[in-house]
């Protein structure tokens, strides 16, 4: 299998991956949507970017041409491609957890007692 399929398959895996864990929240199924949206959108996105700077000739297609400003440009697409799900998955985790605290009441207050108060005091 060539380099560039191989890729793919592991962002699809990775994403899929991500689906799964998004799946498994207790979320509202508006928000799953949202981030199951944005798990598949950004490593597409960045793959047709790239696809695209290519095509038009911005970035060279081969990493020894390239220059220090293509190749940070390639470094950052490939660490979106992996990231970029696990940024999603990261951000339903968050959407859960603010939901799960909003839903909770705080705990009750408990006021300390001041040592050399009268409440202190009339307890001995």
């Amino acid at each position: 299998m060539a380099d560039e399929l191989l890729i793919y398959v592991i962002v699809l895996f990775n994403a899929l991956v991500q689906l799964a864990l998004i799946h498994g929240l207790d979320i509202p199924v508006g928000n799953k949507r949202k981030y199951y949206g944005l798990a598949v959108a950004i490593p597409v996105l960045v793959m047709a970017s790239m696809r695209l700077s290519v095509y038009l000739g911005l970035i060279h297609g081969h990493v020894a041409d390239q220059g220090f400003l293509e190749r940070y440009a390639t470094d950052v697409a490939s660490v979106m491609l992996v990231a970029g799900p696990w940024l999603a998955t990261l951000g339903a985790l968050r959407c859960r957890y603010r939901r799960k605290a909003a839903a909770e009441p705080p705990p009750p207050y408990i006021m300390p007692i001041a040592r050399g108060s009268q409440i202190d005091s009339a307890g001995q």
